[in-house]
């Protein structure tokens, strides 16, 4: 069996500050399998940093957004489609 592979675009359904450095995402992905487009539900959070991985304060700059590791388990590890 051919492991899927993510097509993009994909889609955010919605997005929820929840700290000043911190968001929750939910994401629609789409995936190609052998002979379908599968789409799947995802809930990742992310957080603001700068290139040392603290946290900022997402007005400041040359920050970047990184996802929370654990938050894409499925997605990364284990796609359960």
């Amino acid at each position: 069996m051919a492991v899927p592979s993510l097509v993009l675009p994909s889609l955010v359904l919605s997005i929820e500050d929840q700290a000043a450095a911190v968001s929750h995402v939910e994401v629609e992905l789409t995936f190609e399998g052998e002979n379908e487009l599968i789409l799947k539900h995802a809930s990742v959070r992310v957080i603001y940093q700068d290139t040392e991985n603290n946290a900022l304060v997402r007005a400041e700059s040359d920050g970047v957004w990184n996802i929370v590791q654990n938050f894409f388990t499925d997605i990364l590890y284990a796609i359960r489609l």
